[in-house]
């Protein structure tokens, strides 16, 4: 009797002693996890029992495999450890969590639904309804609903101010959308997005100081992106704030040489600062990086004939002519006939209103000028022609202005004229 108290006793020591050694492994485990030293976790917490023990160290075993992307094991164990406390909210939301960022979104979906029908006022959740319902393409209304209830629960949820004030700021009828989104950056005003959202709608809107508030606090926080620093330029330049535009649409194009657009609205800025010569430069780099942008081209002849290079403009006008298709090519040279018209070379004027109308018959403002320009020229015969072809082009119009009224004068004055 008494070897079998003793032998008892020391079983029962023994098993003490077990228990002792795996809570004190579990808990090792446990602390490798909250250290993020998963591959020591999951072999303690294995060593420890974990794959067979209770909830708790069944969710900590598939955080440790989770930390390693061992998706099978992480996914099995921390489905488990929801199985064995479904009432264990906190529990749940870690397992909806980790089938988020594994893009299960309908089965995280669920988890999320499933963890604020038990606790209405979990607001994490509320929130993450909000993202996978903007994964999956639900309406507008439904994730401005979730993030309502999330903010709620904690209006010091940045984040959640974010995603609803950008919702709402596409709706023009809702002004809260951007109360939203400055209440955002004002409790977080590292945060990107909700400034770069905020700039974006003042410069869409034309509101050009605002968005330059904007724009400065995203180049402040990210100082080598060149997007911020042309906008910032672009929103001088809507000011005739030329000087500044110039200093920042330079700093784009230091940040990133390769886009075109800098420099053709460098060029802009230049344009507008009556200094043509930079101007014409910097056009002359955006088509070089991009030759098949007609505009560019139209750009640079207007630069050319602020400067008086009337060829020179010609030459670029026929550079865009090359990249357009034959509609745009009618009215590209119907802009030409106007560079030679301006310069008073009425003959090339009138060969490139005569071009313009071959691609573009139907063009109204290059058969009047061509006849102008022939009228100018003195060749009276074919200016009272083209005369006659315009009216009849515009035969169908009901207004009678000054210019069809000088046309009918002008005729009869050149029909008036003693003929060679």
């Amino acid at each position: 009797m008494n070897k079998m108290i003793v032998f008892a006793m020391l079983l029962c020591t023994a098993s003490t002693q077990l228990q002792a050694q795996t809570d004190s492994l579990q808990r090792l485990g446990i602390q490798y996890v909250a250290e993020g030293r998963h591959q020591e976790a999951v072999r303690t917490l294995l060593l420890a029992g974990a794959d067979s023990g209770n909830a708790f160290v069944r969710s900590q075993l598939g955080l440790a495999y989770a930390g390693l992307n061992d998706f099978p094991n992480a996914r099995r164990h921390l489905c488990e450890s929801v199985a064995l406390a479904p009432d264990d909210v906190p529990r749940r939301f870690v397992y909806a969590r980790f089938l988020h960022l594994s893009l299960l979104l309908n089965e995280a979906n669920a988890q999320y639904v499933e963890v604020v029908r038990r606790d209405s006022t979990y607001g994490a959740a509320w929130f993450q309804l909000g993202q996978i319902s903007r994964l999956l393409g639900a309406m507008d209304s439904l994730q401005a609903a979730f993030y309502e209830r999330a903010l709620a629960v904690n209006p010091e949820d940045y984040l959640s101010l974010h995603y609803l004030g950008s919702i709402l700021l596409d709706d023009t009828t809702n002004s809260r959308g951007l109360r939203l989104l400055e209440a955002s950056l004002a409790r977080n005003p590292q945060f990107l997005p909700a400034a770069e959202r905020l700039a974006s709608y003042y410069f869409g809107k034309n509101l050009n100081a605002m968005a330059i508030q904007y724009y400065r606090w995203c180049a402040e926080l990210r100082p080598k992106n060149p997007e911020f620093q042309f906008y910032l330029g672009e929103s001088f330049r809507r000011l005739r704030l030329t000087d500044s535009a110039v200093v920042h649409l330079t700093a784009a194009i230091g940040l990133d040489s390769s886009k075109s657009s800098y420099r053709a609205q460098l060029g802009y800025a230049y344009f507008l600062a009556e200094k043509f010569d930079s101007a014409a430069e910097a056009y002359r780099d955006a088509i070089r990086i991009d030759e098949d942008t007609p505009q560019y081209y139209v750009n640079l002849a207007l630069v050319l004939e602020r400067l008086d290079a009337t060829e020179m403009a010609a030459n670029a006008l026929e550079g865009a002519i090359r990249a357009l298709d034959p509609h745009q090519i009618g009215l590209m040279y119907e802009k030409l006939g106007g560079v030679y018209f301006r310069a008073g070379d009425f003959q090339q004027s009138a060969g490139a209103y005569e071009k313009s109308l071959v691609y573009f018959p139907e063009n109204k403002e290059a058969s009047f000028y061509l006849a102008m320009a022939l009228d100018q020229g003195r060749q009276v015969k074919s200016a009272i022609s083209r005369y006659r072809g315009y009216l009849r082009l515009i035969a169908d119009d009901t207004v009678r202005n000054a210019r069809h009224r000088y046309i009918e004068d002008r005729i009869q004055y050149l029909e008036g004229l003693p003929q060679k």
